[in-house]
């Protein structure tokens, strides 16, 4: 990426083989594409970390080993409300991710009046949000960082949950990034950097219930 940030690339520009099309999302930290991959014939989202991230030593590090664990868990975590990873590249100059593109946005969107969704509608989302929790779990993984940003909409209406870079493998606490996760949503234990297991996936998914049936956080 050289010194060119990536929100800054004209559309039709690429990267790796991928073709830029339009911006689709913007952190502070790094900026979602929409791309075609010439390749599969498919559109994927990229998310490309900033490079003045990169070039700052503390923040570099840790934003590249969210990528790292998040691509490390690719060929482990196949399930229909998991998006999956296609590519990655991390590197000292460039670091991103490629994952499915999909296209229905975030259940951000509706957390807050008049966005509110059907009370049917959230029980059953919730429920195959909790579908795909148990099977991360079964493999022995923990995500740490359930919210309505990361649990994303297709077309048709399911869900995928998505950003498994700040997970760890509850077996043996091991994880390559520490100090992460999104403190609205962290369960007691998380905020208090004590062991974690499932449950405090369980704790956070019932956070994001309550917003999305009441239009605010509990607490």
């Amino acid at each position: 990426m050289d010194s060119v940030r990536p929100k800054d690339y004209p559309p039709g520009s690429t990267l790796g083989r991928y073709q830029l099309r339009r911006i689709i999302g913007r952190g502070s930290t790094s900026t979602v594409w929409l791309a075609w991959d010439p390749v599969a014939q498919r559109e994927v989202a990229i998310k490309c970390i900033d490079p003045d991230v990169l070039n700052d030593r503390t923040r570099g590090k840790m934003h590249r080993n969210l990528l790292i664990n998040e691509a490390s868990l690719a060929d482990k975590l196949q399930h229909p409300h998991i998006v999956p990873i296609h590519d990655a590249v991390i590197g000292d100059d460039a670091a991103w991710i490629v994952m499915e593109y999909v296209a229905g946005g975030t259940l951000d969107a509706h957390t807050q009046r008049p966005f509110l969704l059907p009370v049917e509608r959230i029980v059953e989302l919730m429920f195959k949000g909790t579908r795909a929790l148990d099977y991360a779990c079964q493999l022995g993984i923990t995500h740490r960082d359930i919210k309505p940003a990361n649990i994303l909409l297709t077309r048709d209406g399911d869900i995928k949950l998505s950003d498994f870079g700040a997970a760890m493998f509850t077996a043996n606490q091991r994880t390559q990034v520490e100090g992460v996760g999104s403190p609205a949503y962290m369960s007691p234990q998380q905020v208090r950097e004590m062991p974690l297991n499932h449950q405090t996936d369980i704790y956070s998914l019932g956070v994001v219930l309550y917003q999305l049936l009441a239009g605010e956080l509990p607490f």
